[in-house]
């Protein structure tokens, strides 16, 4: 899930054009969703960014 999310923001995509393989496109959405409203992201991006840790590089 998390890789599906990270993809579609790195690519600058549409939520139904994350890989099948990440899910449903509403659940992936969804679930963003849910997690930036407690600034789950906000703690996570910086740190993947940092240490160049990227899926799908």
């Amino acid at each position: 899930m998390i890789s599906g999310i990270i993809f579609v923001i790195k690519n600058g995509l549409r939520w139904r054009d994350a890989p099948r393989e990440c899910g449903p496109h509403m659940i992936i959405y969804n679930r963003f969703v849910r997690r930036s409203q407690p600034g789950v992201f906000n703690r996570i991006f910086p740190e993947l960014t940092a240490k160049g840790q990227c899926p799908n590089d």
